[in-house]
């Protein structure tokens, strides 16, 4: 079982346009629901591959149990710790006209610390019979932005590999805590390292700055140009497939669904990043966030190239 914890739950409502001018009134051509939380969207992937995983997190109202029925329609299990207030609903706006998209993020959580106090309960609790814990997103008000690191320790020590993807304070405040994998976009990666970073070279050797604080892997997401994955010894770029994107947003959630897997099962990790490769592309081909098909992650598999990076 793959343990993900979502501090900041979220729903996504996906609204698909043809041209946005303001002042005047747009109408949405389609709409879709789904998970939007980087923990709990990797649980809805794994569900749907059929990879047993139990997402918990921090969830709220009927937002909250909307969240917890969709994860659950995939198959993996859900224990939220239910907070006051409402989990956030974020806004995903793809402009098909102009071939772009973005996010609208809101909060919605009040989280006090007893609700904390619970989730760590349930995290430890959970911990000793997980294979692997995934770590993701924001922190609502009130949790510090290094709360993820006594988890990371805690589950090293049980010999659990960690996935943290993070982005912000914790992304600064957490980095170096020696996760097994951490999986910045190109923006956070520049930002952690407080440089650009215009060339593969660049991106490698800014990675590996970070591993050498007791990470194994970088995952570098970097949008439509595909992925860098790079360790203390190896560098590969992972280029996109040939596909026509529909909406993005959860593909870099699908590449850590693909390597938390790998890494459960203990997979070289050639083949656990071919998955994640994989994974990725059939979520970019639908409507929904982190909305994929086990079809096509099997379709997609033996198309995925690995170029070594000198």
């Amino acid at each position: 079982m793959i343990l993900t914890v979502t501090p900041n739950t979220a729903v996504d409502r996906v609204l698909f346009f043809r041209g946005f001018d303001w002042g005047h009134t747009t109408r949405a051509d389609d709409a879709v629901w789904s998970p939007g939380g980087k923990g709990t969207d990797v649980a809805w992937i794994l569900g749907e591959m059929g990879y047993p995983c139990l997402a918990t997190g921090l969830a709220a109202g009927e937002t909250g149990r909307r969240l917890q029925a969709m994860i659950e329609s995939r198959g993996s299990r859900v224990e939220f710790v239910w907070a006051d207030g409402e989990t956030r609903t974020n806004y995903v706006l793809v402009d098909t006209a102009r071939n772009t998209q973005a996010t609208i993020t809101v909060s919605g959580l009040a989280v006090r610390p007893d609700h904390v106090a619970a989730l760590e309960a349930t995290i430890a609790r959970e911990l000793p019979s997980s294979r692997a814990l995934v770590l993701g997103g924001t922190l609502p008000a009130g949790m510090a932005p290094d709360w993820y690191i006594p988890w990371i320790e805690r589950a090293r020590g049980l010999g659990l590999p960690v996935l943290l993807d993070v982005s912000g304070p914790p992304l600064a405040a957490c980095a170096r805590a020696g996760a097994t994998v951490l999986k910045p976009n190109l923006d956070e990666l520049v930002e952690l390292v407080g440089r650009a970073l215009a060339t593969q070279q660049e991106i490698v050797a800014a990675a590996r700055e970070i591993l050498v604080a007791g990470s194994e892997l970088v995952l570098a997401s970097l949008g439509s140009e595909g992925a860098l994955a790079v360790t203390a010894q190896q560098a590969w770029y992972l280029p996109p497939l040939p596909v026509e994107p529909v909406n993005c947003a959860g593909a870099g959630d699908a590449l850590t669904a693909g390597l938390a897997q790998g890494y459960a099962e203990g997979w070289p990790l050639e083949r656990s990043l071919r998955l994640a490769v994989a994974a990725a592309t059939a979520v970019v081909i639908t409507k929904g966030t982190a909305e994929c098909h086990k079809e096509d992650v099997d379709r997609f598999l033996p198309q995925v190239r690995m170029v070594p990076v000198s």
